[in-house]
């Protein structure tokens, strides 16, 4: 039993250091994005077609799918290892 909650725990803090990672890159980019918004858009214009409007509904879409992933594929699964981690511990005291 010990080398399963071994096991979990690891896993666990990988899942908690892959979402400060991700959520640390997912904030610098969107700060970087922000503040360059106004060029993006005008190369996008030039070079796609798009309007200014567009282009802020596809930089939104495209951070809002991205915070979601993050949060799915990282935060969740840190949630869940804590979880069975306590579940794991309670069972090996009894």
């Amino acid at each position: 039993m010990e080398h399963h909650l071994k096991k979990v725990h690891y896993k666990k803090w990988f899942f908690i250091k892959s979402f400060i990672i991700s959520l640390i890159i997912l904030i610098l980019t969107c700060l970087i994005c922000t503040k360059c918004f106004d060029n993006m858009a005008s190369m996008a214009e030039r070079l796609y077609g798009l309007s200014k409007n567009d282009y802020a509904k596809i930089f939104n879409a495209v951070f809002g799918i991205w915070k979601i992933l993050v949060i799915q594929f990282t935060l969740i699964p840190a949630i869940a290892m804590g979880m069975i981690e306590k579940h794991i511990k309670k069972h090996c005291d009894e």
